[in-house]
């Protein structure tokens, strides 16, 4: 059973990179950016990385907005950054203007 998922996640497809995709999630949270940087970087083609981008965020899987409230709590709070550092920090990570 876990050989299937192994090889499933390894075909170069659409749905190879959308399992990939939820196994990065889960993980860790990424940003859009960030995820489909790691397709792309793992042999996806650029449709198919777009494409389980798409899905992880219409699943749910995948939220910028839960990821940056998170990431600026703790840049705050353990780093003590102020509003204009997290910004910095957030745009250097990837996150989108809004």
């Amino acid at each position: 059973m876990i050989r299937n998922k192994k090889r499933a996640a390894l075909e170069k497809n659409e749905e190879g990179a959308k399992r990939t995709a939820v196994s990065l999630l889960a993980y860790r949270e990424h940003t859009e950016k960030e995820l489909y940087t790691k397709l792309t970087e793992r042999g996806f083609s650029k449709q198919d990385a777009a494409a389980a981008v798409a899905f992880a965020v219409e699943k749910n899987y995948l939220s910028e907005r839960r990821y940056y409230l998170r990431f600026a709590e703790f840049c705050a709070k353990s780093k003590h950054f102020g509003k204009r550092r997290i910004a910095q920090e957030a745009k250097r990570k990837g996150f989108s203007s809004e």
